[in-house]
């Protein structure tokens, strides 16, 4: 195992041992590896694009799925426990939402003073703690895409206390968690108030706030309870990808000699962004809800059960295929210009997501901006770095 992908193991084994453990042990059963109690683990990319794609056997909010859970949370109307047109319909109106104008817009008016900051530690040799940061960075977005108005004495308080609402709600899913307890579902329910009066005061104010994703789908027509729960879910989605899978996909171009060598090929930092993510896959697994009984390529699913699509295996599992480990993988594409990418996910659908959009632009932005004499510094802690399943 080669450094990048050594350190990658350690973020998944330290954090969340148990979890980890059972997918590389379902990654070892084959294409698909049914696991009484918690369901069948897919780590075939065809298989997982036919489940994904397939409406009429699985879907996001029948029991079994993760969609139960976030309607316990927030409603029926949340974009992960949604299906069909509807929810078609949702993500081409947020994708439109976050185009590259309004991600431009957001990062300059919102972080550009934290960037500012941290290029002047780097530029004078300071280590940084850039998982710390993240957390700044990703919380101020937050605050601004839920029209929140910051008091500018107490911003760093108000920006921890968003990320440690994030954090809480995503906390109560889990591999093998059909639903919330009661205790569970009331503590969502404080999580969720408090965040949706944030929204609250956005959706209502005559004071326009251009970065506010409230106001912007109160002017696409959207109820209050439409947007709230819409809302809160691409926030909270956002929160946890750029502050987990940023440092983590930047540490990966740093531990296999990419920064180095992006450096002398600034153009291909777009699609170097796009080959991170795809590696250190910030959402690890989906969860669908068999609905119907039914096989796919040779894989039998039962009704009332569960199909859980380990985005990690399947991305991984291509990467050791090609050449053996995450260094030789990004090596060979780096010197490609990053078109022969033969991962079987390619064929499939997964990444066309707003939360995946939103990634990749503060990425592609904030990665350009780094000063070139200079890393970026060490490995995040793994104590600070969490797996998001």
């Amino acid at each position: 195992m080669d450094k990048a992908g050594w350190h990658e193991f350690l973020v998944y084994a330290l954090n969340r041992p148990l979890a980890f453990a059972i997918i590389q042990l379902a990654a070892r059963l084959g294409r698909a590896a049914h696991l009484p109690s918690i369901g069948t683990f897919i780590n075939d990319a065809e298989i997982a694009r036919e489940v994904l794609t397939d409406t009429a056997h699985f879907d996001s909010h029948s029991p079994g799925s993760l969609g139960v859970l976030i309607t316990q949370a927030l409603g029926a109307y949340a974009l992960l426990n949604m299906d069909g047109p509807e929810h078609r319909q949702l993500k081409r109106v947020l994708l439109d939402v976050f185009s590259t104008k309004y991600i431009s817009r957001l990062l300059s008016s919102v972080t550009d003073p934290l960037v500012a900051g941290l290029m002047a530690d780097l530029a004078a040799g300071r280590t940084v703690d850039f998982v710390a940061f993240m957390k700044t960075f990703a919380s101020a977005m937050a605050c601004a895409m839920m029209g929140v108005a910051v008091d500018p004495a107490h911003e760093r308080g108000a920006y921890a206390d968003m990320f440690a609402l994030a954090t809480e709600f995503t906390a109560l899913a889990g591999i093998g968690k059909r639903r919330l307890s009661a205790v569970e579902t009331t503590k969502a329910h404080r999580i969720t108030d408090r965040l949706a009066a944030h929204i609250r005061e956005s959706y209502d104010s005559k004071t326009v706030r251009e970065n506010s994703l409230a106001q912007r789908m109160r002017a696409m027509g959207f109820p209050f309870e439409a947007a709230k729960g819409v809302v809160i879910i691409v926030m909270i989605g956002a929160t946890e990808l750029i502050t987990y899978g940023l440092p983590r996909m930047l540490a990966l171009l740093v531990d296999s000699g990419q920064m180095a060598r992006l450096r002398a090929r600034p153009d291909l930092l777009d699609q170097a962004v796009d080959e991170g993510f795809r590696m250190v896959t910030p959402s690890n697994v989906v969860l669908r809800a068999v609905t119907a009984d039914c096989e796919v390529r040779g894989v039998r699913f039962r009704r009332g059960t569960r199909a859980l699509v380990v985005f990690r295996t399947i991305m991984n599992l291509a990467a050791s295929l090609q050449t053996g480990n995450f260094t030789n993988t990004l090596t060979a594409h780096y010197k490609s210009g990053y078109l022969d990418q033969t991962y079987p996910i390619n064929t499939s659908v997964f990444l066309a997501k707003a939360n995946g959009t939103l990634g990749a632009s503060v990425a592609s932005t904030r990665l350009s901006t780094l000063p070139p004499s200079r890393s970026p510094g060490p490995y995040p802690s793994v104590r600070s770095t969490e797996a998001l399943w």
